[in-house]
């Protein structure tokens, strides 16, 4: 039902979780006005990954030039391709940080993720986050879209999803919130692709 194929090399597996990184999936379809501002975001994590749904446009190149392992996986639900993205790929360290491809991590929630991919007691199997929706270049605060919390930090085998419309991260294990935020800039392709994202969704496609 689905094609994958590995574009780049696969990383080294078995980091030492003394070392306290944490690696990245982003997935993507058509993301050439917004991937690099996010992998610049996330350019601290020794193990990045991006599982594209066979983008017609520079998505690819984009993040080869930033070193991240690429995979190519045919969409067919954002639960199954999500589930595949995690169970899927190996990563090098025991935590899987999730953001999509126009959202920004502020190095406040970089160092915030850091610290606790590196505590030794961390009873925690997820960890959500806030975005902050932009606009032109301001936080769009009265939106009625804050505070929303989504799951974003994971070990991959402690989570499944659930629901093609309004996805939800069901974990088998305690959650936490993160103080930070992430910046959300949904509005990069314009309104009008703003409009057709969220008209597919409520036909239930991509």
């Amino acid at each position: 039902m689905s094609v994958q194929a590995m574009i780049e090399p696969s990383a080294a597996q078995g980091a030492d979780p003394a070392d306290g990184n944490v690696s990245v999936l982003i997935l993507t379809l058509d993301e050439e006005a917004n991937l690099a501002a996010c992998l610049a975001s996330v350019r601290w994590s020794d193990d990045i990954v991006v599982l594209d749904s066979f983008s017609r446009d520079r998505t690819v190149e984009i993040a080869r030039s930033f070193g991240a392992r690429v995979y190519q996986r045919r969409f067919d639900s954002e639960p199954a391709q999500r589930s595949h993205g995690l169970r899927g790929i190996g990563y090098k360290n025991p935590l899987v940080y999730l953001p999509d491809a126009d959202e920004i991590t502020p190095p406040e929630l970089r160092d915030e993720i850091l610290r606790i991919a590196r505590s030794p007691h961390r009873a925690e199997v997820a960890f959500q986050v806030r975005s902050r929706t932009m606009f032109m270049g301001r936080w769009l605060r009265w939106s009625g879209l804050y505070p929303t919390w989504f799951v974003r930090l994971v070990e991959p085998h402690r989570v499944q999803f659930e629901r093609e419309i309004n996805l939800r991260t069901v974990a088998d294990g305690p959650e936490g919130k993160l103080e930070g935020h992430l910046l959300h800039y949904t509005f990069n392709k314009g309104l009008n692709a703003w409009y057709d994202k969220h008209n597919r969704t409520r036909r239930g496609s991509r």
